[in-house]
C-alpha cells in the first residue's frame, strides 16, 4: 500500500494531478495490466522502472488506455495508439535524436510536457494534438492514415 501511495504522489508531482487522481489512474493502470493476462513476475519486471508504479513498455491497448485516461477523445484513441507505437514502439524511455521523450516522443521545446512519465506524456499528446484534431506535429501520422 505504501508503494501505491508513493506512486500516486510521484505521478501527481509529474503530471499536476492531485494525489487522489493519480492514485485512481494508477489503480486503473494496474487493472489494465492484470487484464492483459500478464503474470505476476512479468508485471513486476515491467513496472520496476525509474517511475514507481508504471510499466516501462505499453502495447496498443495500453496506449489507448493512457490516451483516454489523460482526457483524450475516445474516438481518437486508435490513432493516438498508432502514433505512439510508431514513435516509440511503446517504450516509455524512448529518446529521439533531437531529445524527444517518451511514448509520443514529445520534443524538449514543449518544456515540462516533454516527459518520460507515461501519463504525463499521454497528457502532452492530448494537449499538443488538440485532443486528436491536429496530428501535424507527428511525422508518423502518415503511417496511421492521418
Amino acid at each position: 500500500m505504501l508503494q501505491v501511495k508513493l506512486a500516486a504522489i510521484a505521478a501527481a508531482a509529474v503530471t499536476g494531478l492531485s494525489a487522489h487522481q493519480a492514485h485512481v489512474l494508477h489503480l486503473q493502470h494496474l487493472a489494465h495490466l492484470s487484464e492483459s493476462r500478464q503474470t505476476t513476475s512479468t508485471t513486476v519486471a515491467r513496472t520496476s522502472s525509474a517511475i514507481p508504479g508504471f510499466a516501462s513498455s505499453y502495447g496498443y491497448a495500453g496506449l489507448e488506455a493512457l490516451w483516454t485516461a489523460e482526457g483524450g477523445n475516445p474516438g481518437e484513441q486508435a490513432v493516438a495508439a498508432c502514433i505512439a507505437e510508431h514513435e516509440s514502439g511503446g517504450n516509455v524511455y524512448a529518446t529521439g535524436r533531437a531529445g524527444e521523450r517518451g511514448l509520443w516522443q514529445i520534443a524538449p521545446g514543449w518544456g515540462s510536457l516533454s516527459t518520460y512519465n507515461p501519463y504525463g506524456n499521454a497528457r502532452a499528446a492530448v494537449i499538443i494534438s488538440h485532443d486528436g484534431t491536429n496530428w501535424g506535429p507527428w511525422t508518423t501520422r502518415f503511417a496511421c492514415g492521418v
